[in-house]
């Protein structure tokens, strides 16, 4: 049986991965490391560790041991700070290498930093939404310029649209400048809705219940091991509090020819496995990209409901396993659910002992 270790497995993408990898599950034993216990998916996989968080300094000899306890035939990153660390790591011990599924480590850096995934885009002449940050040689006032109100504040690294504020006039967008660690851009959508909507809070109050979130396009590649892009898909993304609620496969897009170079440029530069680049629209239908990412996503089991089974080439190309045929349900879509529960008795055990068989 094939050993398949998977790195944050309590977070929303670790329970994707488990249940996208469901139908091989007789062929597998599923190991998870995580940092919290209170996660109510780690009772799924056949073992678990608790570790440190990701940045501890202790990170690393704890991985070592679980590394060398196991001896996995797969190593899976779950979040960003996963994928920069496995990047990394596998430099520095490259018997790992082949397990694991990343690519180079200095595209890892530049996925999870939107400062420079922005340099990186006008390197390579990508369509990147317009972001100004103060390392740049552009001044704000020429960003102010060319990109009027609202803008987006947003982390440098980050995800799931945590901390992102909407800039709609001076004293905001003061007030976000004064932050260090964000940058500005180009807000992908309609400014009206946005002025229309501060309008409305002056003379009605502020409502309950907002959001201006929009769907969002989402390009997904797989790249095998040897460097070729086995796969890609294209799919809307109906989107609440920055979770994909609705997923839904769309095809004839230009956005899928563009994708397809993309994903070219990176497996030339060495990036491997999954491959995702997240887009929005603008009012004359040009796509901007807003975020890279180099990992399985919140949306990988509805993908792979969809008919794209991104575990399932994992498995082939680095492991040989035979990919499952699938029903494609094409244009059809799907609904994300992520209630859960937590099983008090099991988290507990969890953090007494480290590690459960």
């Amino acid at each position: 049986m094939l050993r398949v270790l998977i790195l944050s497995g309590g977070s929303l993408v670790g329970a994707n991965i488990l249940q996208a990898l469901a139908s091989y599950r007789q062929e597998l034993i599923l190991i998870a490391t995580n940092s919290e216990a209170d996660i109510a998916h780690l009772y799924h996989f056949d073992q678990v560790y608790l570790v440190p968080a990701t940045k501890d300094t202790l990170f690393t000899e704890r991985f070592v041991e679980i590394l060398e306890s196991t001896t996995p035939d797969l190593i899976i990153p779950c979040r960003d700070q996963d994928v920069i660390f496995l990047a990394e790591f596998v430099v520095r011990y490259p018997q790992w290498q082949k397990a694991a599924v990343c690519g180079s480590a200095p595209l890892a850096q530049v996925m999870n930093d939107q400062c420079l995934s922005y340099n990186f885009a006008q390197e390579h002449a990508l369509p990147f939404a317009p972001t100004y940050f103060a390392e740049q040689a552009q001044s704000l006032a020429d960003f102010l310029e060319q990109n009027d109100f609202p803008l987006l504040a947003k982390p440098v690294s980050g995800f799931a649209s945590r901390q992102v504020s909407l800039i709609w006039n001076q004293q905001s967008l003061e007030s976000a400048v004064s932050l260090g660690d964000f940058v500005l851009q180009k807000y992908i959508g309609s400014e009206q809705a946005v002025q229309s909507f501060a309008s409305q809070i002056a003379e009605q109050g502020i409502p309950l219940f907002y959001s201006f979130e929009q769907n969002k396009y989402s390009f997904q590649a797989f790249i095998d091991p040897q460097g070729a892009v086995k796969a890609n898909c294209v799919t809307l993304h109906e989107m609440k509090t920055g979770l994909s609620w609705v997923v839904s496969v769309v095809e004839g897009l230009s956005l899928s020819a563009l994708g397809k170079n993309w994903a070219q440029l990176f497996a030339a530069l060495g990036w491997r496995g999954p491959l995702n680049i997240q887009c929005l629209q603008d009012q004359t239908s040009r796509y901007w990209i807003h975020e890279f990412n180099g990992r399985f996503t919140g949306a990988t089991a509805a993908r792979q409901i969809l008919g794209y089974d991104e575990l399932g080439l994992t498995l082939q190309y680095w492991c040989d396993v035979p990919i499952l045929k699938r029903a494609d349900f094409g244009k059809c879509s799907t609904k994300q659910l992520s209630s859960v529960a937590v099983n008090p008795l099991a988290s507990e055990y969890l953090k007494n002992h480290n590690t459960w068989p």
